[in-house]
């Protein structure tokens, strides 16, 4: 069953002899999502009894306060808005958008944050391949280039999210926009990097035009 987590991740239910046995894996839990699949959903009532629960407990402790995958999308659109808003009041606040994410994961952060302003995102050639390996529907495959120039989106290692190489990344999108006669250069960077442990996601911003 699907775990709701990366893509690819799976829940097993074990039916040996009369015990019914669930393995969660690493998973996302979701009442109002997981609890509508039939093989979970028979549960919900006396009619069948759960015998075994092998559980992921890692953040499992009170002090572990975690916003829903939800909430943690909305706050990621409503920055991404804001800095919108910033770039249209000149071209010296043209403003490059840097998600992190792992070889796989991550997805629905910079997906829903694209389709909210209605943009491509760039990824590289091995991530498309990978992407298109998950049988998306076309239509959602649509969103993804493999152009830099094509969009102000990029999806980049997780790690390379920080101060140093954001700026690294900025240099190198302006390399590329130079070829585009008349475009802007990016002046701002803006860094989401949503975090194993915490499930949020850290911002980081850089601005770094002085233009003539």
């Amino acid at each position: 069953m699907n775990a709701n987590h990366c893509p690819g991740a799976i829940m097993f239910l074990f039916e040996v002899n009369n015990r019914k046995i669930l393995h969660v894996g690493d998973f996302r839990w979701n009442a109002g999502i997981m609890m509508q699949m039939p093989q979970l959903k028979a549960f919900s009532n006396s009619a069948l009894r759960l015998d075994e629960l092998f559980l992921d407990t890692t953040y499992c402790n009170k002090k572990y306060t975690l916003p829903t995958q939800e909430e943690a999308i909305s706050a990621a659109i409503k920055v991404a808005d804001k800095e919108v808003a910033i770039s249209k009041k000149g071209k010296n606040n043209k403003t490059l958008f840097l998600f992190g994410s792992y070889t796989i994961g991550k997805e629905k952060i910079y997906v829903s944050v694209a389709e909210h302003l209605k943009k491509k995102v760039y990824v590289d050639k091995r991530r498309y391949r990978i992407l298109s390996s998950l049988e998306w529907p076309k239509e959602r495959m649509q969103i993804f280039t493999t152009d830099k120039t094509e969009t102000n989106l990029w999806v980049v290692p997780l790690g390379t999210v920080n101060f140093k190489q954001m700026q690294d990344h900025l240099e190198e999108s302006n390399k590329s926009n130079s070829k585009k006669a008349l475009a802007a250069p990016y002046c701002r960077v803006v860094g989401f990097k949503p975090t194993g442990k915490y499930r949020i996601f850290l911002l980081f911003s850089y601005t770094t035009c002085n233009l003539v």
